[in-house]
């Protein structure tokens, strides 16, 4: 498993287009889980396959395409907290619920290692955390190297997660 970890605070909050811009078409050939949206929840709700609540977190499934789309129509929205998780198309999300709800908000495991997927059907989780910090993860080496190329301030997620001992 690899990951990220990326600081946006010299941006001031996290914007949610520059990922997803980075990931381009990748991000079309799966369905996202997207739980703690926030303001989102009003946008993703117009685009989603499946808008429905899970423990009390209400969570989105929408097609990659349509996500990307959302996202793009939305630039100038914050996210402050969320979590993105990609899943194959085959994926049904029932067997996806089963496998464990991916939270970002007070998660302490989110800083642990090893780094691994929250949900082990996901090949792709994003964490929007605290309005500045974000997580990708991925053992896809390609999808890190198009985020890291936008970000020149990507963190190995591992070595982070050991300096700052969270």
């Amino acid at each position: 498993m690899n990951g990220l970890y990326i600081n946006t605070s010299d941006d001031l909050f996290i914007k949610m287009h520059p990922f997803f811009d980075a990931l381009g078409e990748t991000a079309d050939s799966y369905n996202w889980l997207v739980s703690e949206a926030g303001p989102w929840d009003a946008i993703f709700s117009k685009c989603s396959i499946i808008t429905e609540s899970f423990d009390g977190e209400t969570y989105h499934f929408i097609e990659g395409s349509a996500l990307r789309k959302a996202i793009a129509d939305n630039r100038i929205q914050v996210m402050n907290w969320g979590m993105f998780c990609a899943f194959p198309k085959e994926k049904e999300i029932k067997d996806i619920l089963d496998a464990g709800f991916p939270k970002a908000d007070f998660n302490s495991e989110l800083w642990t290692n090893p780094v691994r997927m929250q949900n082990e059907l996901s090949v792709i989780e994003i964490a929007a955390l605290e309005g500045t910090k974000i997580q990708i993860k991925s053992e896809s080496e390609e999808v890190l190297a198009k985020i890291s190329g936008c970000y020149k301030n990507a963190y190995d997620l591992e070595k982070y997660n050991n300096d700052h001992d969270m």
